[in-house]
């Protein structure tokens, strides 16, 4: 097997930070044809650690508040080549959850 290339110095070296790691995965799921991400996943999401002292959970996880519209991402996210692959694995639940907001309701 041929070891992998990892990237991270050169996404350091040209100043990737999270939100432009976010912007090149959705990039990569609108080329397949997939949705981009609303306004609101961009506006609620929270792609960093916060810088404000807050404690939280920096586990990556995706989140779809089953309302048909909130559809987020937690990620206190690092530049590296890890990271990113990371980044389009939630990105890729966020892909799903868009797919499917407008099921039929279960009654």
């Amino acid at each position: 097997a041929l070891p992998i290339c990892d990237v991270t110095a050169a996404m350091v070296a040209k100043k990737w930070d999270a939100k432009y790691m976010f912007n090149v995965s959705e990039e990569f799921f609108t080329s397949l044809g997939l949705m981009k991400m609303p306004q609101a996943f961009w506006d609620k999401s929270m792609l960093e650690k916060p810088k404000d002292g807050r404690e939280v959970v920096c586990h990556a996880s995706a989140w779809d508040f089953y309302n048909r519209k909130d559809f987020r991402i937690k990620q206190c996210t690092t530049v590296t080549m890890e990271q990113l692959f990371t980044v389009h694995h939630e990105m890729g639940h966020v892909e799903y959850y868009l797919q499917y907001q407008n099921q039929p309701d279960r009654k």
